[in-house]
This record gives C-alpha cells, sequence and structure tokens, in this order.
C-alpha cells in the first residue's frame, strides 16, 4: 500500500478575505496583481488578470504575497475545484485557497497533477452545498500519495512528456473542429447569392399571433431560452409542463412557425417549432406566409448578414435585446420562388447532417483524448508509469 499524508501535513493553506472597497487608497496606484477564482483555468501561468492592488492594501491587511510557483485552487461557484500555478507573484480574493509549497516536501506539479486526477470526487463532495463549494478544512485533509521527491520529479517529468504529445494532437483536433463551423457558415453564406427579390420581414411573416385560453392542469410543450442549442438547431432539456407550473409571460405558437430567441445572451438562436404550443414571451413566434418555407426563413435568420444587423440593433442596457421594430422593418430577406427555397432548404439539410458527422467524429477524439489522460494519471499516481 502506497504511503499517503494529508495536505496540511506538507503545505500551509491559506486563503484571503478581499479588502475594503470604499477605501481607494486600496486600488488606486496600483502594482500587485490579485487573481479572482474565475480566473483559475487549469494552467501554469497567467497571461492577464483584470484586477491589481496597492502594497498599502498588503501592509494593512493579514494577507500575503503568493511567491511564483505556488498551487492553487478555486472553493466557490462554477469554478469550484480549478487550478494554477503562478508563474508570477500574485495575491487573491477569497474565493482562491493556496497550497504553499514551506516545508520542500513535494513537487508543485506532482501536486497539481494528482488534485487533477481525483478531481470527480472534489466535485462531489463539492455539491453537498447550495452551489459547489469547497472549504479550506477540506483541501487541507485531501490525501495524496507521497512517494520521495525523486520519485515524484520522475513522475512529473514522464507526465509532461506524454501531455505535451496529447496536447499537441487536441489542438490539430480542435482546430478541425472549429473549422466545421467555418464550413457550415460558407454554405450557409454562399446560397444566398441569387438575383432575388428583397423584402421586409414583416412581408414576409405574420408576427401578431392569436393567443389561445389554456387549461391549468393540462400539460403543454413549452420552451425556454435555454432550450434550443445555438449551433445545431436541437431541442435539450425540455420536457412538456402543466400550465399553472409555467411561471413566466408566455406566447402561444403553431408547427412551423420561425421561433426567434430575442435576448442576449440567447440573442440569435432559431428554431422552426415541430410542434405546438407555449415559449416565453423572450422567444418571438414568426408565422411564414404562403410564399415562405418555414425552414427556408429560420436559414436567413442564422446568416452573418441578418445576425451582425441584430448585434447592431440592440437596445435596453440592463436586459439587452432586439425590439420587435427591428425585425419587422428588417429589409433584406432574399426571397426566391418557393421552389428554390425548396431546393436550399435541402442542400443545406444534407450540408448539415455532413457537418454534424464531422463535429461528432472530432468530438468524439476529444473525449478519448481525455479519457486518455486520466488513463495516464492513473497509472502515474500507481506508480506504474514506464
Amino acid at each position: 500500500m502506497r504511503p499517503t499524508v494529508k495536505l496540511w501535513e506538507i503545505a500551509t493553506i491559506q486563503a484571503w478575505w478581499t479588502p475594503n472597497r470604499s477605501k481607494k487608497e486600496y486600488y488606486e496606484w496600483w502594482n500587485i496583481p490579485r487573481l479572482k477564482s474565475w480566473e483559475l483555468n487549469d494552467s501554469f501561468s497567467i497571461n492577464e488578470n483584470e484586477e491589481f492592488i496597492t502594497e498599502l492594501w498588503m501592509e494593512n491587511s493579514s494577507a500575503k504575497l503568493f511567491k511564483k510557483w505556488t498551487l492553487l485552487m478555486a472553493m466557490y461557484w462554477a469554478t469550484a475545484w480549478k487550478l494554477w500555478i503562478l508563474n508570477i507573484d500574485a495575491t487573491t480574493n477569497q474565493a482562491v485557497c493556496s497550497i504553499q509549497n514551506t516545508k520542500w516536501l513535494f513537487d508543485n506539479l506532482y501536486v497539481f497533477y494528482y488534485l487533477f486526477l481525483i478531481r470527480n470526487k472534489i466535485i462531489i463532495d463539492s455539491f453537498w452545498w447550495a452551489q459547489p463549494n469547497i472549504s479550506k478544512d477540506y483541501i487541507k485533509n485531501i490525501e495524496i500519495p507521497l512517494p520521495p521527491l525523486e520519485t515524484q520529479k520522475a513522475i512529473v517529468a514522464k507526465l509532461d512528456q506524454i501531455f505535451a504529445e496529447l496536447d499537441q494532437t487536441k489542438l490539430e483536433i480542435q482546430k478541425n473542429l472549429d473549422n466545421t463551423d467555418e464550413l457550415w457558415k460558407s454554405a450557409l453564406n454562399q446560397v444566398f447569392q441569387g438575383d432575388w427579390e428583397i423584402k421586409k420581414l414583416k412581408d414576409i411573416a405574420d408576427f401578431k399571433i392569436s393567443n389561445i385560453v389554456p387549461l391549468e392542469d393540462v400539460t403543454y410543450n413549452y420552451i425556454w431560452l435555454e432550450n434550443i442549442e445555438t449551433n445545431t438547431w436541437c431541442l435539450i432539456n425540455f420536457s412538456p409542463t402543466i400550465w399553472k407550473n409555467i411561471k413566466s409571460t408566455k406566447v402561444f405558437f403553431k408547427k412551423w412557425m420561425v421561433l426567434y430567441w430575442k435576448l442576449r445572451p440567447y440573442l440569435n438562436k432559431v428554431y422552426v417549432a415541430d410542434f405546438d404550443w407555449i415559449a416565453t414571451t423572450e422567444i418571438l413566434p414568426m408565422n411564414p406566409k404562403s410564399n415562405m418555407n418555414s425552414k427556408y426563413l429560420g436559414l436567413c435568420l442564422r446568416r452573418d448578414k441578418f445576425v451582425n444587423a441584430a448585434n447592431e440593433s440592440i437596445s435596453w442596457a440592463r436586459m439587452p435585446r432586439v425590439t420587435t421594430k427591428f425585425l419587422e422593418t428588417y429589409d433584406e430577406i432574399p426571397v426566391p420562388p418557393l421552389s428554390e427555397q425548396e431546393k436550399i432548404v435541402e442542400h443545406l439539410d444534407q450540408v448539415s447532417k455532413e457537418v454534424k458527422a464531422l463535429k461528432s467524429h472530432y468530438q468524439s477524439q476529444l473525449d478519448n483524448l481525455e479519457e486518455l489522460k486520466k488513463s495516464v494519471l492513473d497509472k502515474a499516481f500507481r506508480w506504474e508509469i514506464g
């Protein structure tokens, strides 16, 4: 059985509170980097950070400057369990815990890799709270196998070598994955090159949808802002809902209407409904007129020309959104004959299938690489790696 120790036995574990923001002298004439938890990104370097503080704050608080190579772990909210090794001297906010190698009994990268290996357990443990939360005491009591320092360094060297190769492969696959999005965008934008009549949106689709009196205990199909995936138009996390349990304001739609997401950050999602009935009012139903194919109209709303115009039209600082007035008066919709619209839809449906297959292929490769990393880490900390 491999010898293990608790982190507090080999490291100094510390976290600091945020200084009083009402004291400008703590933030003016700043020169000391101060990291926030969301800036931790499982890396060994920091390229930039948002906030700096003054030496006066350091002098008037119990905080200290963490030295280069200090290991950090985020403790709260969505970034809980993220890691970082400093490549500069810096301090942190209260959501970040430092694991300082004050006794020189471990290699920082060795501990970094081990904490990464047991991340799933840390994640599970963090959800005992209302939000993800890891305490400083939890971190102090993490058990870690501790071979001699020379063995730790040998394991780290081997992992660095293997991960460098895997990361290069990952970059190449990610580039291919990103290129699939460009392939789709190129195909989408190229089909709108015909010499066709150009019309306003309000001339090819109705925006006023008749309301229907609901029944309190009846289950309805209800679409919320997060129910459509941005790039694929796929319906996600969707389940029919009883009317009385739908708390937001609502708008009704019918099958084959084009639904447009008009509120940021969900802006410019588009879905051609394949069922009836209800959506939040931040989703605008458009009912294409008889000379318009619903899927063709949906494609028009996804091309760069429309998306860019919609983004430039955004109003309301508190909740940025595209207005119905902009949509009704938008006057650059190309309208070929219905038969031509159907050919365009058929062509892009085929392109979409091919792009989705490519994305699935490349994503599967990325997933396999992550599993391979976990396998390598597992072998390394069972001391089975060559």
